[in-house]
């Protein structure tokens, strides 16, 4: 793990726009914002209606009681999900009105991108920004979850032999990655804690 030990010179300008990027994420960690097109429930949930769509009837033809039941429970839990997010406000846009990364310099950027990978350990300067984009992922992928997991049963109730083995193969992989997202999350969190502690102590 490579640190920080030398800092760059203060500049006030780099300053103000960590700042800015940091007040922009804690906005969106704090809950989703309105952004451009549809959200991310919501296109998970008409994917799962366009494959139900497809694969019931074929199911029906074929007597497979026992996938239209699949298709039918997955497309419930998927748009299940995206109502009850509706109705709480909790409907995450597939891109924000504006990043926050976008308000930094690409230097800025790449120094960013290492300490999200919990590869470099942040700055006092960016400590707030770090903190604010692991928390907007974190919330943005449970909220996402329940919608995900609907398509991915619809997927299983389809009447082709490789589907419900490709999906199942996806859903191994996706909660190694979810592993592997959380440990890294965590890691950046506790990163995140000893650099906020050093400087209290240093105040």
């Amino acid at each position: 793990m490579s640190t920080n030990e030398s800092l760059p010179a203060r500049d006030p300008a780099t300053d103000d726009r960590w700042a800015a990027a940091a007040r922009a994420a804690e906005a969106l960690a704090r809950g989703p914002r309105r952004g451009r097109g549809p959200s991310i429930q919501a296109a998970l949930s008409a994917a799962a209606t366009l494959v139900a769509g497809i694969d019931v009837p074929l199911a029906v033809l074929g007597g497979l009681d026992w996938r239209v039941a699949v298709a039918v429970l997955g497309w419930v839990v998927a748009v299940g999900a995206w109502s009850v997010a509706r109705r709480r406000g909790r409907l995450e846009p597939f891109l924000p009105a504006r990043s926050p990364v976008a308000l930094l310099g690409a230097a800025d950027r790449r120094d960013l991108r290492r300490q999200l990978r919990g590869a470099e350990v942040p700055t006092p300067r960016s400590v707030d920004l770090v903190d604010a984009i692991t928390r907007w992922q974190r919330r943005t992928s449970a909220a996402t979850l329940p919608s995900l997991v609907g398509l991915g049963i619809v997927l299983l109730g389809s009447p082709g032999p490789l589907v419900p083995a490709i999906v199942l193969a996806t859903a191994v992989l996706v909660v190694v990655l979810a592993v592997a997202e959380r440990r890294r999350w965590s890691r950046v969190q506790r990163l995140v804690a000893e650099v906020r502690s050093e400087r209290s102590a240093g105040a």
